[in-house]
């Protein structure tokens, strides 16, 4: 069967899904971006943001496009329960299971941005940086359920949004000053009274 022949939603639900790919792995490369400065102050960090941001929007619609046709399509069986539950779909359950994972953790992440004053920063920052097992998660389901894995383009669209993810990421690690612990409050002396032998001087 060649390509002209498949389904549209199968050819659709492909596409959707490299697309949203691309979106996550830009998303990340926008935000460890911000969070290392590479960019100095050619860029300002608001339009990074806003970047990092708009990418996960279109990523996060993108896969629930792939979703949506994944379920509808009869090439495969993957009911819809299964794209809530992982593991209950019959093709490529494993592979399924994980891109059900990253989708779920993706609409967290960016549901996040939404409720990071009412959540607080500290908590915000330890949700968002779920979004590095989420691109992982993202990753293994593309190699292991992707179509077009073993094509020679895909192979190194993977391989070089894992490199530089990667070295994005120990450039992150290196620019974290290391945190020294804080001084031990030093006690009060109360002040010393003159001692006095009494009489006029």
């Amino acid at each position: 069967m060649t390509e002209a022949d498949l389904p549209t939603a199968w050819l659709l639900a492909r596409s959707s899904g490299i697309v949203a790919y691309v979106a996550l792995t830009l998303a990340v490369v926008a935000g460890l971006t911000l969070r290392t400065r590479l960019l100095g102050r050619a860029v300002p960090p608001a339009v990074v943001t806003q970047v990092h941001r708009t990418l996960s929007l279109v990523g996060l619609s993108s896969v629930l496009l792939h979703a949506g046709l994944i379920a509808v399509d009869t090439e495969v069986d993957v009911p819809l329960i299964s794209l809530f539950v992982p593991g209950l779909a019959g093709y490529r359950p494993l592979a399924t299971s994980l891109g059900v994972v990253a989708l779920e953790l993706w609409l967290l992440i960016h549901l996040s941005f939404r409720l990071r004053g009412r959540i607080g920063v500290k908590r915000w920052r330890a949700l968002h940086f779920m979004t590095f097992p989420t691109w992982l998660l993202a990753a293994g389901h593309g190699v292991l359920a992707g179509t077009d894995s073993a094509q020679p383009w895909m192979r190194a669209l993977y391989l070089g949004s894992i490199a530089i993810v990667a070295g994005l990421m120990l450039v992150r690690a290196g620019s974290v000053p290391a945190r020294r612990p804080a001084p031990k409050p030093t006690p009060a002396v109360p002040p010393t009274t003159p001692i006095t032998t009494g009489g006029t001087p």
